[in-house]
């Protein structure tokens, strides 16, 4: 199978750019980024794209200081209009930003405690994917799973999906589809780099409503999210290709998996989920709604190939039974 076109080149093989959503802590956001200053081994090959709410009056005020000119590698900030999702404003300083090689989630509350970073990044994925197409990820102190929570993506693999994350979740969820997606062609790579949350622990999920609603729509969306992986496979393992036996082999197991653990929770207790987690406690804020529309769209849209893939997966239960009583 041909290269994917890409969208945004790789101009320079050594690049990474870091991207960061921030709003109305310019405190916090200044300590993230002299972290990755203070350690970082080649600032030439790294640059930081910073997405600023046009009405976020602290951080604005905070470009104006020129603060930023200190940093030893460039920042850019992009003032836009508040995104619906924080996926969305991700996806945007991605569009926006340089053509480089590497592209890095970096949350404005963290600080990156390892020295080289950077270097160790290259490093890593080089050793880790040849052919450039992989998900790295950092270990974040909060997730004990080692879930994907800090996302380095080769500019190969965001070309190849058009996209940093998936755009339509408020909170959570998005670097779950990712890690799916990673995990059925078998692309995520850890990465031996310290990250630390500034407070110590988890605060309240902004923007969080409706928790049953967007468990269920991930769900549903299974079947974006393994269409995605068969582009990713076929490009990884093209057809007559030797390993590509064993990678489909391993990604039907996966989505198998996956499946698997896709049970239904009462919803009463997601209620009382988002009762303790959510840090919203008045009506849903219009930019909330404009998210919420977007995805049911967004439901309608994928309505017959989610109706083709539960009849696929109909069969496949009905076949699995059938063998089961053949060999009994």
């Amino acid at each position: 199978m041909t290269a994917p076109t890409l969208i945004k080149p790789i101009d320079n093989q050594a690049l990474i750019n870091v991207l960061c959503m921030t709003r109305g802590r310019p405190d916090n956001l200044v300590q993230a980024i002299e972290s990755a200053a203070e350690r970082v081994s080649d600032p030439d090959n790294v640059a930081m794209w910073i997405y600023v709410d046009d009405d976020d009056a602290a951080t604005l005020a905070l470009i104006e200081t020129g603060w930023h000119r200190s940093i030893p590698f460039p920042i850019h900030w992009l003032v836009l209009p508040r995104p619906s999702t924080l996926p969305e404003g991700l996806n945007e300083l991605w569009r926006r930003s340089s053509n480089a090689a590497f592209y890095m989630g970096f949350p404005d509350d963290y600080t990156i405690v390892t020295d080289n970073w950077d270097a160790i990044i290259r490093t890593t994925m080089a050793q880790e994917s040849s052919d450039g197409m992989a998900i790295g990820y950092l270990c974040d102190p909060l997730e004990p799973n080692a879930n994907v929570t800090f996302m380095i993506e080769t500019a190969q693999w965001v070309n190849y999906a058009g996209q940093f994350l998936f755009p339509y979740f408020p909170f959570w969820f998005s670097d779950l589809w990712l890690q799916q997606i990673a995990d059925m062609v078998d692309r995520r790579i850890y990465i031996d780099v310290g990250v630390l949350p500034m407070d110590g622990s988890k605060g309240k999920t902004q923007t969080m409503w409706d928790l049953y609603f967007w468990r269920r729509f991930f769900h549903i969306l299974l079947v974006e999210r393994v269409d995605t992986a068969q582009w990713l496979l076929d490009y990884i393992h093209p057809p007559n290709s030797p390993s590509r036996e064993g990678a489909l082999k391993l990604m039907k197991a996966r989505i198998e998996e996956i499946e698997g653990n896709q049970r239904r929770v009462p919803n009463i207790k997601l209620n009382a989920v988002e009762a303790k987690i959510s840090g919203e406690k008045g009506p849903p804020s219009e930019r909330y709604l404009a998210a919420l529309q977007s995805a049911k769209e967004h439901l309608r849209t994928m309505a017959p190939r989610i109706k083709q893939y539960r009849n696929e997966r109909l069969l496949r239960d009905k076949i699995r039974m059938l063998f089961d009583e053949i060999e009994t």
